[in-house]
């Protein structure tokens, strides 16, 4: 097979920009390279990027679908995906919102057996069903738990099915839940959560590696009780997800977060079946959503209801915000990829990662290659 070279690029990713190239070969980076290429090896096609930058590929970590298909119908998978690469994204976990335990276990299976045969699913996270009833968001009160009502070991038997799961650490029985799926390489957000900042720092001492749409359906920063946003700042290494669509979050929160969160920022699209599609009526879950062109709310609320974002939207929302250029592409790449299921090689232009890359033009656009 002929290896790939990208040459006269500027490459970008947590260890900064420095002018350079990529080697690829069968899916795989094969060597990196500083200054210009100077081998020359048979049987090489040489690609010039004239000076564009190029990136891994982006990682979007809360996605429930896009391009009027949802992650939770099996028929409707392939399209939000396809959707989502055209927009930037080459890696996504696949995730679901609150709904029945034989429901979740169903949706799931649907996306394990097209995983096997698309390397773009990292896998599924499920974004509830043990959230506050407080803090619910668009999620269904009907379908939240409590794991010490449904029973700890069923609670941790569900949430196996999974590889990224959204929990509330106040919930009685909750941190022991914590404790277990981490020891099972589970990886554990907390979100739509009414913890204090107490609770969130006992939950990341269980093993909790990250926080759900930081801001978003939990208690703000207060002078006196400065809740679960603090608590992640103060523990070290826990990963914070953004919304950056410019209606989660105002763009002072964005610019104060990147610097409270120097590289632990992984910016998520939790973007619905509706992003990309026209406006109307949909769903989420078994909840009506209305879409207009900027947003999607709760039929008859206020309540944002996921996004219609993309990462591409996401980037040059993020760009506009004057967030470093290379911040900005760690947090959709080698941020993102700390949260990647085990032995999975994304996230950083080196030796041995994945080739699926992204070359950013100068206006911008997001292109894949290879």
């Amino acid at each position: 097979m002929t290896a790939t070279v990208f040459i006269d690029a500027n490459l970008v990713d947590a260890e900064g920009i420095r002018h350079g190239w990529v080697m690829t070969e069968a899916g795989e980076i094969t060597a990196v390279g500083e200054g210009e290429y100077q081998n020359s090896e048979e049987n090489v096609s040489i690609i010039s990027l004239g000076g564009d930058y190029l990136a891994p590929g982006f990682i979007d970590l809360h996605s429930h679908g896009g391009g009027g298909g949802s992650y939770a119908n099996s028929a409707e998978i392939e399209t939000a995906l396809n959707f989502h690469e055209a927009h930037g994204t080459s890696f996504s976990y696949l995730s679901l919102v609150s709904d029945s335990p034989e429901n979740l276990r169903k949706q799931t299976d649907a996306i394990r057996t097209l995983q096997k045969q698309d390397p773009r699913i990292l896998g599924v996270h499920f974004e509830g069903p043990m959230i506050s009833p407080a803090k619910s968001g668009a999620q269904s009160p009907h379908w939240l738990l409590s794991p010490k009502d449904f029973g700890i070991e069923a609670t941790i038997e569900l949430l196996c099915y999974a590889d990224y799961v959204t929990i509330a650490p106040e919930l009685p029985g909750a941190l022991e839940v914590i404790r277990e799926l981490s020891a099972r390489g589970v990886r554990v957000a907390i979100g739509h959560t009414d913890c204090d900042y107490e609770t969130a720092i006992l939950a990341f001492e269980a093993g909790a590696v990250a926080v759900t749409h930081l801001f978003n359906a939990m208690n703000p920063i207060h002078h006196r009780n400065p809740g679960p946003v603090l608590a992640a700042r103060d523990y070290e290494g826990v990963i914070v997800e953004l919304i950056t669509d410019g209606h989660h979050l105002h763009e002072s929160v964005v610019s104060a977060a990147f610097e409270l969160f120097p590289q632990r920022i992984a910016v998520v699209t939790d973007a619905i079946s509706a992003a990309g599609a026209p406006s109307g009526d949909y769903f989420l879950g078994d909840l009506a959503v209305v879409v207009d062109a900027e947003t999607a709310t709760l039929k008859n609320t206020a309540t944002l209801a996921g996004s219609l974002l993309t990462l591409d939207s996401a980037f040059s929302k993020i760009i506009s915000y004057r967030v470093p250029f290379a911040d900005a592409v760690t947090a959709f790449s080698s941020t993102p990829a700390k949260i990647a299921p085990n032995g999975v090689r994304i996230g950083k232009l080196e030796k041995g990662n994945n080739s699926k890359l992204l070359r950013i033009e100068e206006d911008l656009k997001l292109m894949t290659i290879n």
